[in-house]
């Protein structure tokens, strides 16, 4: 009996933890390190809005340049994140953890997957997004150019995102 009653209340914490991350949802600003398996990895920053029946986002890869990529598509499906972006081929999936505030995943883009995980962030804490013409030294790699309207419009010319 007290065996089963300890599981109830494992049970009844974990629920409620998947529940509060439901709760928080996704909106907000989202940071974290691409590891790309060369050198300190792609330093990626992620801003969500919307509510839990519809969200909408913009990645910003900081190391390689200024410029939004457009979500094509995002969902939270209990602790389940997938994000879409058509135009460079990348698909994200990823688990929410239970206090919400922490997303464990990998980018998938071609044939090549790539660990991301994501940390929830204040707008004060977000890392500064370079303006268009600051650089960082890094550049740009080749990579694949995009086709969406939409995250063309949010991407400067010419500038190609390879994971």
């Amino acid at each position: 009996m007290k065996q089963v009653m300890l599981w109830m209340v494992a049970l009844a914490l974990t629920l409620g933890g998947a529940l509060d991350a439901q709760v928080k949802g996704l909106a907000g600003n989202w940071q974290g390190t691409l590891q790309t398996g060369e050198g300190e990895g792609l330093r990626t920053v992620l801003k969500i809005t919307g509510d839990g029946s519809k969200y909408r986002g913009q990645l910003y890869s900081i190391d390689q340049g200024p410029g939004a990529i457009a979500l094509s598509s995002i969902s939270l499906q209990e602790a389940e994140v997938i994000f879409t972006i058509k135009s460079i081929g990348l698909t994200y999936k990823g688990t929410l953890n239970p206090d919400g505030n922490t997303i464990s995943g990998s980018a998938t883009q071609g044939k090549e997957a790539h660990p991301l995980n994501l940390n929830r962030v204040s707008e004060e804490d977000t890392w500064a997004i370079p303006e268009v013409g600051e650089t960082d030294g890094k550049g740009c790699g080749p990579g694949l150019r995009g086709g969406d309207d939409q995250a063309e419009q949010a991407q400067p010319a010419g500038q190609d995102y390879r994971f």
